[in-house]
């Protein structure tokens, strides 16, 4: 038994997991998978050889601090259990490339996960998870190889899984441009955008993240446009033909080179969701107040040091994100005094 290194307790109806559990001192995998457990001993912190820990679909409702003594840990499954919280310890966990919290009941992430130095995949579906904490943010570097499946990206696979096509060539879409609706030219390292695109009459999504653009070619005639994604180019002058995007509803501008927004986008009267973080922004317009639609605005690490008093004009915004910003206690009070209806995150 000392010498185990693969214990599978898969679907065996486990209530209690005895303290015992720490005699395994050579386990590498231990599944408890499928299981009733509700408590794990805090004795697991025993198991220094554990790379591999499956608990999924038990009743967790919290791990034990000792859960960080497990500095061998490179995968670990809480799928499907009612954890509230982690504890802080879980930074400690070194060597842990997969984390999988699907369907649980977070509502945060300790700031300890800035130390988990060596992972590579977080699942998060299913909570209540909003942010990610700006620690944890700062520190990666390379988001390719940072699966992060939460708000942002579970808004885009809806789009990107619902019925009609997505294409992924622009060369394809063309050939017939009314029956395309969604177009995906992510991740191909354009330096230019075909100014042809502009025939897609008929386009209601449209991916161009994570790409080497500088600036993108009139899109006014795409006047059906809902959702449009810039993330992760070199944009460094705000589209000004996106003024004309009627029907805009999300438009994703973070991490680009932005340096400042100008009046015009107060003609997105129907935008819900602007994300402009990791620019360089130093101020917006007073004419952000026109947005009267919105509900979303992230401006997280710019170079902002106050918000315009016309942002009270927000009535129906939910969420407000300014961490990052050089903004004073003083303007911040002030801020969530403007928005008493919205959740301010500084």
């Amino acid at each position: 038994m000392h010498n185990l290194e693969e214990i599978n307790l898969r679907y065996n109806r486990i209530k209690i997991l005895p303290k015992e559990i720490n005699v395994l001192k050579n386990i590498k995998i231990l599944n408890l998978s499928e299981n009733e457990i509700s408590i794990i001993p805090k004795e697991i912190g025993g198991l220094k050889n554990l790379e591999n820990l499956n608990l999924i679909a038990n009743n967790l409702q919290s791990l034990p601090p000792e859960i960080g003594n497990l500095e061998n840990l490179k995968t670990l499954d809480l799928m499907n259990n009612n954890l509230q919280k982690l504890p802080k310890e879980i930074g400690n966990l070194k060597k842990l490339e997969s984390l999988y919290l699907i369907s649980n009941n977070l509502e945060e992430l300790p700031k300890s996960f800035k130390n988990l130095k060596s992972l590579q995949t977080l699942y998060l579906q299913g909570n209540k998870v909003e942010e990610i904490p700006l620690e944890l943010e700062s520190q990666i570097k390379d988001f390719q190889n940072f699966e992060l499946i939460g708000e942002r990206k579970n808004f885009l696979s809806k789009y990107e899984l619902s019925n009609e096509k997505l294409y992924t060539d622009l060369e394809e879409a063309l050939k017939n441009p009314d029956k395309v609706y969604k177009l995906s030219l992510k991740n191909k390292n354009l330096i230019y955008l075909d100014k042809k695109i502009i025939n897609l009459k008929k386009l209601q999504i449209l991916f161009l993240n994570n790409n080497e653009l500088k600036e993108i070619p009139n899109l006014e005639k795409l006047r059906k446009l809902e959702v449009l994604d810039l993330q992760g180019n070199n944009i460094s002058i705000f589209p000004k033909s996106i003024k004309n995007l009627e029907n805009l509803q999300k438009l994703f501008l973070d991490k680009n080179q932005l340096k400042e927004i100008p009046s015009i986008i107060k003609d997105l009267f129907f935008l819900k969701e602007l994300f402009l973080d990791l620019n360089k922004i130093t101020f917006l317009p007073k004419e952000i107040g026109n947005l009267e639609n919105l509900e979303k605005l992230h401006l997280k690490n710019n170079l902002l040091k106050n918000i315009p008093i016309e942002i009270l004009k927000l009535k129906k915004l939910k969420k407000l994100d300014i961490r990052g910003n050089p903004i004073s206690e003083i303007e911040i009070e002030k801020i969530k005094m403007l928005l008493p209806n919205t959740k301010v995150i500084f």
